[in-house]
């Protein structure tokens, strides 16, 4: 696993706007296009633009696809897979939630202002 520390703010503020930015990492689009967008979409649905609700559907209108969150067998139970052997050995190009984040992985390496490899993935989205 690498992390690759990348901040798309225009302004490199360190803000909460972590939906903006995975976002803009995993489509390549600006962050000034992400943000007004999912401002629209948060406007037409009456929800702050880094609501899960809000940049779920914009996903949808993207053509990204929502997956299940990765779980290994261990003995007989199940465990959630870290983001570093998420990043490394499960998927290479996706926008990945962890707790209370989002960031984007893109060919094996992790792409955020800081290094969340350690963090559970929960769901993850795919083109």
């Amino acid at each position: 696993m690498s992390f690759t520390k990348l901040n798309l703010n225009p302004k490199e503020k360190k803000t909460s706007d972590c939906v903006v930015r995975a976002i803009a990492c995993g489509t390549g689009q600006s962050w000034e296009k992400v943000y007004k967008d999912l401002c629209r979409i948060g406007l037409e649905e009456y929800e702050m633009p880094n609501s899960k609700t809000v940049w779920q559907k914009y996903l949808n209108e993207l053509g990204w696809k929502k997956q299940p969150m990765p779980k290994i067998k261990f003995g007989n139970t199940y465990r959630r897979v870290r983001l570093e052997a998420f990043a490394k050995d499960i998927i290479k190009n996706s926008i990945v939630s962890v707790a209370s984040h989002l960031t984007c992985v893109e060919d094996g390496s992790i792409i955020d202002t800081w290094n969340c490899g350690h963090k559970s993935v929960g769901n993850y989205w795919t083109k």
